[in-house]
């Protein structure tokens, strides 16, 4: 490293020190400290992410809420697509011309690219001093509070909603092994009947199914056969999903996409309304689902 790089990097360490401590102090106002971009995040329509391997993840606003566009057609985690949006107003700790002859000294030889809408930034190295990351945007070598890397870094199933059903799902049918519930002219009916059950149970259950978030979503290699989960949704679509366990753990295998859901431990989804029972063993489920490779 050079004498002028140093005595540069030293500038910019104290002036993110600066920067950070203003920040942190009480009764300092954050906005007065410069952000990245002087727009709103509440505005922001579409995300991209770019992996130095190639890998590309899209994601828009659909319905007024966030969508996985690529590799999946899938809702996605609002919570994380919000936090990565904010990156538009992120405060700047410090700010130093771009070294474009010393990239790899930032990690930015090979950075993860975010594109905001229009707006592009290359996530680096972090500041091992200060957990702080080097962003590139605007031309400018830029240090950021590091609260965007791990949702960048994340798998895309990491990604998706949680949610078994997209936000507003009108349920027809819900058919499991053990059960059928189905809608009629009177409301709520379930195959085999079970008189001691109030229409209020049938109608839970159907919240129940609603409501179901898994614990979580990974990508099956290889989706094995078992029991099916069919879920009819008004307008005739049907979701389908094979059951699969592993030591107490209940799984939901979407076959076309090879995605699988976690449920909760206790969940008695699988189970008949008012029965009480978790479903931790699902006689003749197929064996464990088997993630991709990295």
């Amino acid at each position: 490293m050079n004498r002028k790089l140093l005595i540069n990097l030293l500038l910019l360490l104290v002036v993110a020190a600066l920067g950070l401590f203003a920040w942190l102090e009480p009764g300092k106002e954050p906005e007065r400290l410069d952000r990245l971009t002087g727009r709103s995040p509440d505005g922001v329509q579409s995300l991209r992410i770019e992996h130095p391997d190639g890998r590309v993840l899209e994601f828009g606003q659909r319905g007024g809420g966030w969508h996985m566009l690529r590799p999946y057609d899938l809702p996605a985690n609002r919570i994380r697509l919000t936090a990565l949006a904010r990156v538009v107003e992120a405060p700047i700790i410090g700010s130093f011309p771009l070294p474009k002859e010393n990239l790899a000294q930032f990690g930015l030889d090979k950075p993860i690219r975010l594109q905001v809408d229009n707006d592009s930034f290359l996530f680096g190295a972090s500041n091992p001093v200060n957990n702080q990351r080097y962003v590139e945007h605007g031309g400018r070598l830029n240090l950021v509070i590091d609260r965007f890397y791990h949702h960048l870094g994340a798998l895309p199933e990491q990604l998706l909603s949680p949610s078994l059903l997209p936000e507003g799902t009108r349920l027809k049918e819900i058919k499991v092994p053990q059960y059928r519930l189905y809608k009629t002219g009177m409301g709520w009916a379930m195959e085999p009947a079970d008189p001691s059950l109030s229409p209020d149970d049938l109608n839970q259950r159907v919240q129940d199914w609603l409501r179901a978030q898994s614990l979580q979503i990974v990508a099956i290699d290889k989706v094995e056969g078992g029991e099916e989960v069919a879920l009819t949704l008004e307008g005739d679509r049907i979701d389908r999903f094979l059951i699969q366990k592993r030591e107490g753990q209940i799984w939901l295998i979407e076959p076309d996409l090879k995605i699988g859901y976690l449920l909760p431990g206790g969940s008695d989804l699988l189970s008949p309304p008012g029965s009480g029972k978790p479903e931790t063993a699902i006689p003749g489920t197929s064996p464990a689902p088997t993630p991709a490779a990295d």
